[in-house]
């Protein structure tokens, strides 16, 4: 699956990389148990931004990036294929912007 960037995975993802040691990671097996954040749904991931309606990953261009469970995360289809929830948000704009006002309320 192509990530969109759309934001919408950065609030239910469950294990998340410190932003501290980020740039300490050569390879996930040099992540320790200390160095994950557990996400409870009710806050935004560390490496998330949302500036003037754009939505991006601050570490989706690491070269460790795609072992992690946000590089991993599929979709039933074909691989090389954009993530639906995220095309559909980018085509519709005005509920991308409901949809990232609602989850920064209280970030």
């Amino acid at each position: 699956m192509i990530c969109l960037n759309c934001g919408v995975c950065c609030f239910y993802l469950v294990v998340v990389v410190k932003p501290e040691v980020v740039d300490k990671i050569k390879s996930l097996d040099d992540v320790k148990h200390d160095d994950l954040i557990a996400l409870d749904g009710s806050t935004k991931c560390p490496h998330f931004e949302y500036n003037n309606g754009k939505s991006f990953c601050k570490i989706h261009d690491y070269p460790w990036f795609k072992d992690t469970p946000c590089g991993k995360y599929a979709q039933i289809g074909d691989d090389n294929a954009f993530c639906r929830t995220g095309e559909y948000l980018k085509n519709n704009l005005d509920l991308h912007k409901k949809v990232m006002k609602y989850n920064l309320k209280d970030n």
